[in-house]
């Protein structure tokens, strides 16, 4: 390799260039030069026009470089993207001679495998330790030239990986000790509920209606009679009873105000498939299936959301009542925001990011009294998996970067 920090490049040369910023690296075919300017060969799909510039500086972070990538496209696009000028240090320069003699492009993916995994997808990730001769970035591979060098990365970042390790076991138990508590505190609620319900005398009946709308079959609503719905529509949640009906309508009664309401399956046909139906279409997927609550005065308006109380009795509404009140608070107050997220780094991510999904979904299960426990259980079985996860992970990624590192070292030799 010839003199990196101001190559003569010539056309047929080969060069290897690094991100004077992020570390990742490009590699390009002078095909002329001009002054301190130097074109290479497009892009393999032709529409990328690039030059490389001899113009030393340093980037407004403080890194240092010695040329300027130019690029821009060759043709306009519908999703035009601005042409960019990259600061970069070239960190091999070959003649076509020794491009054609030595295996350059093994290299090259040696390089880009090897940063890609030191740098987890090239962030910029500031390490405490930086396993000399790599930087604190991990992202300049390309100076590992010995065996030597290699085992003493492995080990750096082997003891790097345990700290992680350690670090992310501390962090979770903080975090399982969070949702622990909250669930704790709830199932003492939920447990003083469920004894009312086992008390109760009250059952409901083994008359069991399945709605349907005689168009698309059966709706995912089944009930018995004298089960209690809680119902919601635009006016707000409603406690009702049944009291009977069939498989077109389920007559209830209204626990508040002791009037008389059906409720029924109906299917709309979608207007989207009105051209290309037949008359009688009995296609599923044409038709709108909603819940739809009848009043004696010919009120109709949509159910968005019910469920089936845990008991029939009347007596036991005011305690499911305000026990699924206090989990809502719960949910959107405390479990939401158990966390501040800009403490979280790296593996914690994604953990309390799922931990979050999850709270969300379970947060729209109003008739799951038993969400919060179910939570709990959750992140205890994400916390194992997702350590399992990256410590197989992590022990894949550095077999696959110690064979990238071997193979930089042995041409760099």
């Amino acid at each position: 390799m010839t003199n990196l920090n101001n190559p003569t490049l010539k056309p047929g040369d080969t060069i290897i260039a690094s991100d004077a910023k992020r570390g990742t690296y490009s590699m390009h075919t002078i095909t002329g030069t001009s002054g301190n300017m130097a074109t290479t060969a497009d892009s393999p799909y032709w529409d990328t026009r690039t030059a490389i510039e001899h113009k030393p500086g340093t980037t407004a972070e403080g890194f240092d470089y010695t040329h300027i990538i130019h690029s821009s496209l060759k043709w306009m696009k519908r999703d035009m993207k601005a042409s960019k000028s990259t600061p970069v240090n070239i960190v091999g320069h070959f003649s076509k001679e020794e491009a054609t003699k030595r295996n350059i492009h093994k290299y090259y993916a040696a390089l880009h495998e090897a940063h890609d995994i030191l740098t987890d997808g090239g962030r910029m990730i500031k390490h405490a330790n930086p396993a000399a001769p790599l930087n604190q970035y991990h992202n300049n591979p390309h100076m590992v030239d010995s065996e030597q060098t290699v085992a003493d990365i492995m080990r750096c970042l082997n003891e790097e990986t345990s700290n992680l390790t350690a670090n992310y076991d501390k962090a979770t138990q903080e975090v399982a000790y969070i949702i622990d508590r909250i669930a704790q505190q709830d199932e003492k609620r939920v447990n003083a509920y469920m004894d009312k319900v086992r008390a109760s005398k009250v059952e409901p009946s083994n008359e069991f209606i399945y709605l349907q709308d005689g168009i698309v079959g059966t709706h995912d609503l089944g009930v018995m009679v004298g089960d209690i719905l809680r119902v919601a529509t635009h006016h707000g949640w409603q406690y009702m009873q049944v009291t009977g009906g069939t498989s077109q309508k389920v007559t209830l009664n209204d626990l508040s105000t002791g009037e008389t309401n059906t409720l029924a399956v109906v299917s709309v046909h979608d207007d989207e498939y009105g051209t290309y139906c037949q008359p009688g279409c009995d296609y599923e997927f044409h038709y709108n299936v909603s819940l739809q609550l009848s009043w004696e005065d010919g009120t109709v308006i949509t159910v968005f959301n019910y469920a089936i109380l845990p008991s029939p009795d009347p007596a036991l509404v005011d305690d499911y009542h305000n026990l699924i009140t206090g989990q809502c608070e719960t949910m959107f107050e405390e479990l939401l925001n158990f966390r501040d997220p800009s403490k979280d780094t790296g593996w914690l991510i994604a953990l309390t990011s799922s931990i979050g999904a999850e709270v969300r979904k379970l947060s729209y299960e109003d008739g799951n009294i038993f969400r919060i426990q179910n939570l709990k259980e959750y992140v205890h079985k994400l916390v194992k998996r997702e350590r399992e996860y990256h410590m197989k992970e992590a022990g894949a990624n550095r077999l696959e970067l110690w064979g990238n590192l071997q193979a930089i070292a042995e041409f760099n030799k």
